[in-house]
């Protein structure tokens, strides 16, 4: 039994490492979609609203994705002050 909880622990590792890595991807998607809609924009007066709302789709991918990657990571910010002062309990609750 635990020898297949230790199977479906390292599945999820592994899957959550390459959700860090489509972010990563999709980050640099959005960065190029980006840049590409300001130089367009800027230099040859040509805007493109579909490109624009491919970014808002982008981050929300890169948001989500990201969340659950920074959760298996253990990368949440959080406000330390006030996380050093709670027990171990509540700690436990936050995390």
């Amino acid at each position: 039994m635990e020898r297949n909880l230790k199977k479906v622990e390292r599945f999820f590792g592994k899957l959550g490492d390459i959700v860090g890595y489509v972010c990563i991807l999709v980050m640099f998607l959005m960065i190029a979609d980006v840049f590409f809609n300001v130089t367009a924009r800027y230099f040859f007066k040509y805007g493109n609203v579909g490109l624009q709302e491919l970014e808002w789709h982008f981050f929300s991918i890169i948001i989500l994705l990201g969340m659950s990657y920074a959760l298996k990571d253990d990368a949440h910010v959080r406000v330390d002050i006030f996380y050093e002062k709670m027990s171990v309990k509540k700690r436990a609750l936050i995390n």
